[in-house]
This record gives structure tokens, sequence and C-alpha cells, in this order.
């Protein structure tokens, strides 16, 4: 997957405040230094402008018309109207306040409305010379109807508003600061408070500074990066650094999502002469979208907003190991403390299942077979023999090993097949009360063909196995260290070396422990959190939450992704009654599709 930026406009000096219209469908944006008002409509690729009586920070549609506007200029907030036509004249309706009087000096910056449709819009003290500006000088101010009331004082560069009503947020930015402000907010009231950093440039190395921004529907935020030449999308709960997208533009000023799903992130930027002269493209408006690995353009909903997770089985008390089996399109999972293997294929929606001779940690079909599977039965990894139809008997064919003989309470957990076919698979301590294991008493093992090898001691709680090749990595999760593991892998040889911890669950502040995970084609993993209802998505090269997929179960065990084009990731979990009664999804086998991402097909074990 790519991301793919497209510039929509002529360049101006100083394009700010991109507002996205849906009732005419059309992009309204400002240039501020050449005091002009702009209207783009993408279904034409029109581009019409008009200028105003001075240098104007922002314009928003007046609910209810199709051509009178809410616009900031120099320090005053008025009501225009204007047909959108190329230099046709823009008249004043209203004059709704004259702000900053005492500091006559300073000029509106930016503005937006909030969910009620109040604005809040500020100002910025003097620029003189280019790039300098008086510090303090400004404030942020709320428009409520007619009603104005000053918010925030001793403001530099008044930018970047978003709110977030499920985490009663507001998000705005003095750029002077290099700092991204959280408030709690009142929806209802229009009021703010508590007041904290969360996303500071200097500590996250980034270039630049912050100007406007924006929000998606998973409440991340999108903040253009003046003197950055991006866009850096964040997570403003985590304060995690999430991914840049270029702009090919030094001086990047807002962004909006927008277009008929609002699926399209507008961007505008500057030329003006600060550092150097600026050359086209700069001071252009930008359409981003994303374009999918596999060669299509995608919409940036598709790939950030428009995540379904659908309940595919009835649930089981113990769900794990899924394995999606490319030949026969089924996904095969197991309900460890039911003893059951199970097969669920999406085509026609038929789940099947049979019992085995005690706790099922995993099924991995074996490879050239349509019927035969390796198992981790208790202590035991067997071959057995299941043609997939409701209670059949699944018979034992071979008996590979038995490990952990000296420690009899222990039961094999969790197992997968690395690239070549081998099978890691691992064994966990015993559960003295529910929820309490016996730590360090697990292990994990290779399994070669019939060879099998311990390769790692003392585990508490063996999980969470994943290859990326072009890494050269294997990741690997004891549950109990609340950490993700990378070891450096030799794929010819199966050999682990120089274990590292990549992702600690306690200092990125996650909730619960890391189960089962999975690999997409992007080399980021895909880890199931127990007791933490989520699948959470990280980059394991850098460290960095990318994403939290909300799962409607406490304890999710395990994902695996698969489908005819491995675009859907399959999602195991739990019923057990640990900390209270589990409500009737728990326990459920999921299906998430609108990840944006395609998963690595999972290997068959080759005997």
């Amino acid at each position: 997957m790519s991301i793919k930026v497209q510039k929509i406009t002529e360049p101006v000096v100083l394009g700010e405040g991109p507002h996205w219209d849906a009732q005419q469908q059309a992009l309204y944006f400002v240039s501020i230094l050449e005091h002009t008002i702009h209207k783009y409509v993408p279904a034409t690729g029109q581009h019409t402008r008009t200028k105003l009586d001075g240098r104007v920070g922002f314009i928003i549609p007046v609910e209810g018309t199709s051509d009178q506007f809410l616009v900031g200029v120099e320090r005053k907030f008025l009501i225009i109207k204007w047909d959108g036509g190329e230099g046709t004249p823009a008249t004043v309706v209203k004059q709704i306040s004259e702000v900053d009087q005492d500091v006559p000096m300073n000029r509106i910056n930016d503005g937006k409305a909030d969910p009620k449709g109040r604005v809040f819009a500020g100002t910025m003290g003097h620029e003189d010379p280019p790039g300098v500006f008086q510090q303090e000088q400004g404030s942020l101010y709320r428009i409520n109807g007619s009603k104005v009331t000053k918010v925030v004082d001793k403001v530099g560069i008044s930018n970047g508003l978003a709110w977030d009503l499920r985490e009663k947020a507001m998000y705005y930015t003095d750029s002077v600061e290099k700092n991204i402000r959280r408030y709690d907010y009142d929806v209802e009231t229009g009021e703010m408070s508590n007041m904290k950093f969360i996303f500071d440039f200097d500590k996250n190395n980034i270039t630049g500074c912050p100007d406007g921004c924006t929000i998606d529907n998973e409440g991340n935020l999108w903040v253009a990066v003046f003197d950055g030449s991006c866009i850096i999308n964040i997570d403003p709960r985590t304060g995690s650094l999430l991914r840049k997208v270029p702009i090919p533009a030094l001086q990047v000023t807002s962004a909006t999502f927008g277009g008929p799903n609002y699926d399209i992130l507008f961007v505008t930027t500057a030329s003006m002469n600060i550092q150097g002269t600026q050359h086209p493209p700069c001071g252009a408006t930008f359409m981003v979208t994303v374009i999918r690995w596999s060669g299509y353009i995608s919409r940036l909903s598709d790939y950030l907003m428009s995540v379904k997770v659908q309940k595919i089985t009835e649930p089981v008390v113990l769900g794990e190991g899924p394995h999606w089996d490319d030949q026969q399109q089924a996904l095969y999972f197991v309900s460890i403390r039911e003893h059951t293997i199970h097969k669920y294929v999406p085509a026609t929606g038929q789940h099947t299942r049979t019992k085995l001779d005690g706790r099922v940690g995993f099924i991995i079909p074996v490879e050239g077979t349509s019927d035969q599977f390796l198992v981790g039965v208790e202590h035991k990894f067997l071959i057995i023999k299941w043609d997939g139809g409701e209670g059949t008997p699944a018979t034992v064919v071979k008996q590979i090993s038995e490990v952990d003989q000296d420690v009899p309470m222990n039961r094999i957990n969790d197992g997968k097949a690395d690239p070549k076919g081998r099978v890691f698979a691992g064994t966990m301590g015993h559960e003295e009360s529910p929820g309490v294991y016996k730590q360090q008493q697990g292990s994990l093992f290779r399994i070669n063909g019939s060879k099998v090898t311990k390769v790692v001691d003392k585990v508490s709680i063996s999980n969470g196995l994943a290859w990326d090749l072009r890494e050269k990595a294997m990741y690997y999760t004891d549950s109990l260290e609340k950490n993700i593991r990378r070891y450096d892998y030799d794929v010819e040889t199966g050999e682990m070396s120089n274990m590292k911890f990549i992702f600690d669950f306690v200092k990125n502040n996650i909730t619960g422990f890391p189960d089962g995970c999975t690999i997409d084609n992007e080399g980021n993993l895909w880890v199931a959190v127990f007791d933490g209802s989520c699948i959470i998505n990280i980059d394991p090269r850098t460290g960095t939450l990318l994403r939290k997929i909300p799962i409607p179960a406490p304890q999710v065990t395990s994902a695996t992704f698969g489908g005819p084009n491995y675009d859907i990731l399959f999602v195991t979990t739990v019923s057990m009654n640990f900390q209270g009664a589990q409500d009737q999804l728990c326990g459920a086998t999921f299906m998430v599709t609108g990840l944006g991402v395609k998963g690595k097909p999972n290997v068959n074990y080759k005997l």
C-alpha cells in the first residue's frame, strides 16, 4: 500500500483553512496574504476565487445557505455573501465582532466549527521580518451565534483545531510552542478545561512547526507540519506518531477530509519566501488518497475509517490458534478447554467441530493433504486425520513427540509454521486458579519434520508467533512478560538469535496481555490483547503503535489473515469467567474487514 499525493490547484502564496462543504461537494480555502477566498469542485476541477478587503484567515459556510460564509478578515469576524464565481464580488452581510483592538497589528489566522456549529478562531502576533512573530500577542475566541468570548490568551500563532466527542476532547495548537494541546471539552456548553500537552515536536524529532489539523473517525489527528514537508498522523491518546505523509511543499499549512465519502485528505500549502525561494508545486492544494499494494486506488476511509467487525461463529469457551487453509478456503481453530478442533468455511457459513482426547492448543494442516493435521494435545504433538465433518471422529495417525514430561501439569498452548513449513509451538505452566499460572515452567519447541528441538526455556505462557523474511526476523511472545520479543532468524536453518524486546505493553499504556499474533505484507504485527478487548497493530521495526481495532470481547486470543485475497482478519476470543460473567458475543470468532492491508499466507506443516 502506498500514498498518492496529487496537485489539484495552482499555487497561492499562503493557502490555509480548508473546509469541505458536503452540500456543494466543494472545498473552500483561503490565501491569507493575497486576501482571497477560494472554491474548488473536484467533480469538475473548477477553481474560482475572489478578493476581500484584507488578510483572510478562514472561511466556513453558514448552515442553511449556499452563498454565505463566516470569515475572519484582519481582526474582524464577518458574514459575507459570495456566489462562488471567479472574481464575482463578496459583500459583507454582517459584522459579528472585532477582536484584539488593543493589539492592532494582530490578525485572525485559523478557525473551525465544533460539532455543535460554534466556531473557534484565533489571532496571532505581527510578523516582522518574515517568519518572526510577536510572541504571546494573540488569543483564541469562541463564536456562539453572535456572541464572541475569549477562551485562551497569550497565544503566539493560533492553529490546529479538532474535536473528539468520544474522548470529550478538544485539540488546539499554538504553533510556536511546537506542541499540541488537549483540553477536556463539554460539547453542550463549549467550555474547555484541564489543558495538557500531548505531542511534543522536539521530543519526537519532528522538523518544523505544527500548523492546521484534522481528525479521522478513529480519533487520530492529521497535523500539517510547516517547514516540514509533511502531514503527520498521531494518536493523541497515547502521543504516538503513527506515520508521516510526505507533501511536495516545504510549508504545509492545514488539512481536512472531504469528498463524497469523506475519504480524501485535502492539504493546503504556502509558497512564501521565508528561507529561500519556493518553487512550484509549493503553494498548491493537494489531494491525498491511498493506493493499495495490489495496484488499485482505494479510499482513505477503507484504510482508516471503515473497519467492520462481524461475528461468524457461535461462542466457544477458549477459542485459539486460527489458521487459514488456502487449499480448502477454510479457517481452522481450536477451543482448548472443550478439547475441540473447528472448521469454518466463509463461502457457506458452515461451522463444524469434533472432540479430541485432551486440551488442544493448535491445529495446522499437513502440507499435501486435505484431512491430516498437526495438533498439540496436552503434552503431545500428534498427526491426526479428520474429514472436517460435524462430530466425525479424528484418529491419531502418528505421535511426533511428547514434551515437558518433567512438568506433567503443563500443556501445549500455541503453534505456527514458519515460511519453510517447520512448526514452532510452546507450552505453558499450570493454571493454579483462574488466571493464575505457574511461572517459567514452559518452553518453545521447533518441529522440523519429525525432529523436535527445545529452542527457548523458562517460558510462562507461550504465544504470538510470526516471521518476516525481509527483516530476517521472528517475533514471539511470553504473555506474562507483557512485551513482544524479536529474534534474528535464519530461515534456512530455523535458528534464532539475538533476542530483544520491541514493544512493551506497560510503557505503551496497553491494558491486558499480548496473546496470539499475525503479520501483514507491510511487516506490521497484529497482536491480540487478552483482557484488552482489541487487536493492536504495531510496527515492530520502530516499536510504534499504529492503531487499535476494538473487538466486542474482553479476552481476545489470536488472529490470522485469510480469505481469497488475504484481506480478512479472523479473530478468536474466549468466554471464560475470569473476572465476571461474559456477554453473549464473548468466545465467538470474528471477521474483520476494511483494514486496508493484506496478510501473509499461513504455511502448512511439512512432515
